[in-house]
């Protein structure tokens, strides 16, 4: 039996024939070669199976699921892990060279605890490139408060196996999955946040997040809004420990009238009537009715 590898890299993928080796070679390129790549293909109907199959290197592992989403995609991909600690990379990011090398620096340092890590990410836009903010404990209390308002790219997250052991991303859901699982675990095991930048995601119209924003898409908001009542109705005990009932309806405030606003600047009313009717199980309607009031009456 093999030894274990120190990282296990998760790339879940469907029909990214055309993006996926740029992926792949991130992860060969690393400085540091301890690991393995998991690719787990979500039912593809492209040319991805021989793209990934023309790459000669042993620490590759492909799988072929029946199309289920990219939740469990990664949870099948965990499941198939070998490594002490797992990283994520989607089929069109990449990393830096160093992402490894300076994750496994840092995990060393501090004694390979059980823990999450994340690095900085470069976000190249079509509009230019940015850093993402960092976690300032003066800012925030305590690190489940940047993952409730920043999110973590998930490109540069690294969990420790035995967490990922009791808390799987939520296979109902492909919108807001990964800050679902970010919470739970760092609600309840350490957080280490490195200064660093060793990936890159790209933020382009073939994008499924930006697309679904851009255009204010009914389903993308139902849908995130489930996953965050989900978040707060299975998991009341964990997290009411951060956040009250009233804090996490206005935070579903401010996400539907956001796409209310997207969807009435793009004269799209009908959509609007939609986004409204979804509003009245997760927000404060009379708050919703005076925002729609104002923009509306009092443009």
């Amino acid at each position: 039996m093999r030894a274990s590898p120190k990282f296990s890299v998760i790339l879940p993928t469907y029909n990214r024939a055309s993006f996926i080796s740029n992926a792949i070679h991130s992860v060969i390129e690393q400085g540091f070669e301890e690991w393995e790549l998991i690719i787990v293909d979500d039912g593809s109907t492209d040319e991805t199976r021989f793209v990934v199959e023309k790459f000669d290197d042993k620490r590759i592992r492909y799988f072929f699921i029946t199309h289920g989403e990219r939740s469990r995609a990664r949870n099948f991909g965990i499941e198939q892990s070998q490594g002490i600690y797992i990283c994520f990379l989607d089929s069109d990011d990449r990393y830096f060279s160093n992402h490894l090398s300076v994750l496994h620096d840092e995990i060393k340092a501090r004694g390979n605890p059980k823990a999450l890590f994340t690095t900085s990410s470069k976000i190249l836009k079509n509009s230019g490139d940015w850093k993402r903010p960092l976690y300032n404990s003066d800012e925030y209390n305590h690190p489940v408060y940047f993952v409730w308002q920043k999110f973590l790219l998930i490109n540069s997250v690294c969990v420790h196996t035995s967490i990922l052991e009791k808390h799987q991303f939520p296979e109902q859901f492909n919108v807001w999955e990964d800050t679902h699982l970010w919470l739970r675990i760092v609600a309840v095991n350490p957080f280490f946040q490195i200064n660093e930048v060793t990936t890159e995601w790209n933020v382009h119209e073939e994008t499924s997040v930006f697309d679904s924003f851009k255009n204010s898409s009914v389903g993308y908001v139902k849908t995130y809004l489930q996953a965050i009542h989900h978040l707060f109705r299975n998991y009341n005990e964990m997290m009411s420990k951060f956040f009250t009932e009233k804090e996490v309806r206005k935070f579903c405030y401010e996400k539907l009238s956001m796409h209310l606003y997207n969807a009435y600047t793009n004269k799209n009313y009908l959509q609007c009537l939609r986004l409204y009717y979804i509003g009245q199980k997760f927000v404060d309607m009379k708050k919703l009715n005076r925002y729609i009031y104002r923009m509306v009456i009092e443009k």
